[in-house]
């Protein structure tokens, strides 16, 4: 089932071109990763698939149906976004985080049920934060941030989940520990989309990888298919060697 639909998609701010001819579709349970550098238009693409911005040209269709014609609260009901960061304006504790989640179903003005405060305590339980959840959200580590916003996206109870770089000021295992928990949501039937900058990290949690430079989607296809040293060499201007474990590639940079 094609859940969205990217087709022919320009977008211009300031007369300056930051999207060029983007077409792609994504399908439930698909695991997508948007690899490329800064600037190359990966956050813009996020954005547009929001519904916070608008194409210049070109249609974005959620489930059959334009974008545009979504209302605000339909959208969220059905696309939850992790961002970089997040910086609350009060002091939110880790559990009151997760809750927000509820938000587009519930509503400002309405309590969390029975049903929906059982399925809080549920994800954060697969999320590892229930000893978290009477913490302010500001003391906690950047793992621990980044698995309490994943877990307000769970709540949301949306098919599709957009991650904009969640692995941004992690340690390497915190990184790593995070990656594998997409790929399981993604195969329990969500559907992930998320920005890296990271090659080696589309073998850990993606199936399909949208490598962008300046605006356009240069090459499209698997992690074990794409992601070759000529391609880094091309987004990154880095020559690089590299070496194949298993289903996992790794790149070292020539001397």
């Amino acid at each position: 089932m094609v859940l969205l639909n990217i087709e022919n998609v320009n977008y211009q701010l300031n007369k300056t071109t930051i999207l060029q001819n983007i077409n792609f579709k994504v399908s439930a349970g698909n695991s997508i990763a948007l690899l490329g550098t800064n600037g190359a238009g990966k956050t813009t693409l996020l954005r547009l698939l929001l519904g916070l911005i608008q194409p210049t040209s070109g249609m974005i269709h959620l489930l059959g149906k334009p974008l545009t014609q979504w209302p605000r609260q339909a959208i969220a009901q059905n696309i939850a976004y992790v961002p970089q960061q997040h910086i609350p304006h009060f002091p939110f504790t880790a559990r009151q985080i997760v809750e927000q989640g509820c938000l587009p179903k519930t509503g400002f003005f309405n309590s969390i049920d029975q049903q929906q405060q059982q399925y809080i305590e549920q994800v954060m339980q697969q999320m590892a934060i229930t000893h978290l959840q009477s913490r302010t959200y500001n003391t906690l580590s950047g793992g621990e941030r980044q698995r309490t916003l994943i877990a307000r996206a769970l709540v949301q109870q949306t098919p599709i989940i957009l991650l904009d770089e969640p692995t941004n000021g992690l340690d390497y295992g915190s990184q790593i520990r995070l990656l594998l928990l997409l790929k399981t949501i993604a195969h329990e039937g969500k559907t992930i989309i998320t920005i890296t900058h990271s090659p080696e990290h589309t073998f850990l949690f993606a199936d399909h990888v949208l490598a962008m430079q300046q605006g356009k989607i240069i090459a499209s296809g698997s992690p074990q298919k794409i992601i070759t040293s000529n391609l880094i060499a091309e987004l990154y201007n880095t020559q690089v060697d590299d070496i194949n474990i298993g289903q996992a590639r790794f790149f070292i940079p020539k001397k």
